[in-house]
This record gives C-alpha cells, structure tokens and sequence, in this order.
C-alpha cells in the first residue's frame, strides 16, 4: 500500500481550509470603508424634506433624514451623512450618530452633539 497519500491529503486538507477560511488583505494605501457611507441598495436620505434647526449656541442646522440615515448640514456648510443608531430604549426619537458628530431628533427637537463642544439644543419652526 502506498502512503504517499497518507501523508499528502492531511496537509492539503489543513492549506484549503486555512485558505478558505481567511480574507484578503486590504490593499495598501486604502482606508477601512467609514461607519457614515450609506447602506447599498437602501434610498438615500438625499431625496428626503431638509428641515432647519435653530440652536441655543447660535447655530442653524439642516437634517435631512429618511429613516436609514440624516444628512446633516453645519452652518458652515460641512455635510455629515450619519447612520440611524438602533437605540435600546423606546423613546420615541431618532439618533444618527457618526465618528464627530451626532443628532437625536425627537419631533420639531433635535440635540447636536459634537466632539470637544458642549451639546447644543436645537428647534424647528
């Protein structure tokens, strides 16, 4: 009996389950995709109503949200796309929430927490 086999088939066997088991490597130079790119196939929060949003700090805001996701628009014109957060409580209101910044939206209110401010309260007419 040959036991080539025997002792062929057991590492062949471990290389295409190792193989099969890893991912690719990224590309270098590319960066890991960012948690506020919207979800494919989904609509986009473009084509729903902008609101804007008056804040205590002096601010205005434009949320423009469809249920998946908010685009946010600063007074200075900078465009945030933020994902919906699933919350685990049932309070009624929407949170977006990205890496630098965040909205909780409950009727014609709205909270706008940013990195390194304090959070700013905010009202549509």
């Amino acid at each position: 009996m040959n036991s080539l086999p025997r002792r062929v088939v057991p590492p062949v066997l471990i290389a295409l389950c190792a193989a099969a088991c890893s991912r690719p490597a990224a590309p270098e130079g590319t960066a890991p995709a960012p948690a506020e790119r919207p979800v494919p196939g989904r609509v986009s929060s473009a084509a729903a109503k902008s609101t804007r949003y008056a804040c205590n700090d002096g601010a205005a805001i434009d949320i423009a949200a469809d249920g998946l996701e908010a685009q946010v628009t600063l007074e200075d014109g900078r465009k945030f796309a933020l994902p919906r957060a699933e919350s685990a409580s049932k309070g009624g209101g929407d949170a977006f929430v990205g890496d630098a910044l965040s909205v909780l939206r409950q009727g014609r209110s709205a909270q706008l927490h940013r990195d390194g401010r304090d959070v700013a309260d905010c009202t549509s007419p």
